[in-house]
């Protein structure tokens, strides 16, 4: 029986600034918290979604970051930009915000 070639391990992934984890339009499907009350969420098909901003940003995305970064869901934790940076969606952001970092201050 042949085995399939192992995926090279990534290096561990420094958390930055882009905040793809957090942005919309995507539905985070976690598991049910404990406590029920521990995060806002909403139930769809039998499953239980992160709660989400009107743009579909994570309801608990602001300007300075997530709010919930150091209590944030597994779902969230394991989530790697790296995996996702040629998605349609996705691919125009990253580039505008590498623009926005390489441009001279003033």
């Amino acid at each position: 029986m042949k085995r399939k070639p192992k995926k090279p391990a990534q290096p561990t992934l420094v958390c930055g600034l882009c905040r793809e984890c957090c942005k919309g339009p995507r539905q985070l499907r976690i598991k049910p918290p404990k406590p029920p009350w521990q995060y806002y969420t909403y139930k769809n098909d039998g499953h239980t979604y992160l709660g989400t901003q009107p743009n579909g940003d994570c309801i608990y995305l602001t300007p300075a970051g997530c709010m919930i970064y150091s209590v944030r869901p597994d779902e969230c934790r394991a989530f790697d930009c790296r995996d996702h940076v040629d998605h349609p969606l996705i691919q125009p952001r990253i580039q505008i915000e590498a623009l926005k970092r390489m441009a001279p201050t003033t």
